[in-house]
């Protein structure tokens, strides 16, 4: 036994068998003609019914599906779509504030605030130093008058009186200072040399800077002769009724200015051995990122606090 062959068509109509027509079995026989259209119908309803199977995916129904695809429908309408640029304007708006935020914090109404001190140190005359030729690394320093702490103080004639360290190193050269200090006896003041690696003590005043070069030592250079000394001196023969180097300062911002037209405020908070006002602190030098400080009184260790602003612009 066989089956009718089936074809995936709509058929527009069915046939009727009359009862003139023979009986006739077979692919193509009368009694075969209904059910062959009955199944093609079937076969083309099938593969509809497949089609919308296939469009209800994961949802269960089509109309599961048709109601997920309305709201998307929705989700990029007009409404969603004048929602979604309201957003972003927004969002653009607050990245705007926040940029003029960060551009005042840096360039904008701008106030920095600190402490420094202005050291007032120097020689009025004499502390010359010079290689001793009589015993190993040693330094011999003239008579002379430094100042310090708003006053001057003697400064004795010694040989011998500093000795300058070794340079064991056998590939770099090193620097080192001659400097004076305060003597425990309260009234002079001493030369003496740091060691390598070394600052002046904040209470020396300096007034050489030695370069020893490689391998120096006691053994190869007992004299200095290979030892370079530079006079960094600050001599102020006039002090304290005048200063012809004052000492200056000079202070960095933290950041740049958009100007230098900013305003600096001076509070003297302290110093020592005389007394200073702030129209005695000058604005030698004033630029976008910085500024420097002239002093213009006999004080030491001037303490100071300052305060810059500008305005926007």
């Amino acid at each position: 036994m066989a089956n009718v062959t089936e074809n995936q068509a709509w058929e527009s109509g069915i046939y009727r068998i009359e009862t003139t027509d023979p009986i006739l079995g077979g692919e193509t026989g009368t009694a075969n003609i209904q059910a062959k259209q009955l199944a093609n119908r079937t076969l083309y309803l099938k593969a509809r019914a497949d089609q919308v199977d296939a469009a209800a995916s994961g949802y269960g129904s089509l109309q599961a599906r048709l109601a997920s695809m309305q709201d998307q429908v929705e989700a990029v309408g007009v409404d969603m779509v004048n929602l979604d640029q309201s957003a972003v304007m927004q969002a653009l708006s607050l990245a705007h504030t926040a940029h003029e935020a960060i551009d005042a914090l840096r360039y904008g109404p701008w106030q920095q605030q600190g402490e420094i001190t202005i050291r007032n140190r120097g020689v009025v005359s004499g502390c010359t130093l010079t290689k001793s030729t009589s015993a190993t690394r040693n330094l011999h320093i003239s008579a002379g008058v430094c100042f310090a702490g708003g006053r001057t103080y003697p400064v004795v004639e010694g040989n011998n009186a500093a000795s300058v360290p070794a340079n064991l190193s056998t590939t770099s050269a090193v620097t080192v200072s001659a400097y004076l200090y305060p003597h425990s006896d309260g009234q002079t003041y001493r030369v003496a040399v740091t060691a390598i690696g070394q600052a002046v003590p904040d209470n020396g005043i300096e007034l050489y800077r030695l370069t020893i070069p490689a391998n120096s030592t006691d053994a190869t250079d007992p004299y200095l002769a290979s030892v370079a000394m530079t006079d960094v001196r600050r001599i102020e023969p006039n002090y304290p009724d005048l200063l012809d180097a004052p000492p200056t300062l000079s202070l960095a911002f933290a950041r740049p200015l958009r100007g230098s037209d900013w305003r600096l405020a001076l509070d003297v908070v302290s110093a020592s051995g005389a007394p200073c006002r702030p129209d005695q602190i000058i604005v030698s030098n004033r630029a976008t990122n910085g500024f420097t400080l002239t002093l213009a009184s006999a004080a030491d260790d001037v303490h100071i606090r300052y305060s810059i602003e500008r305005l926007n612009d």
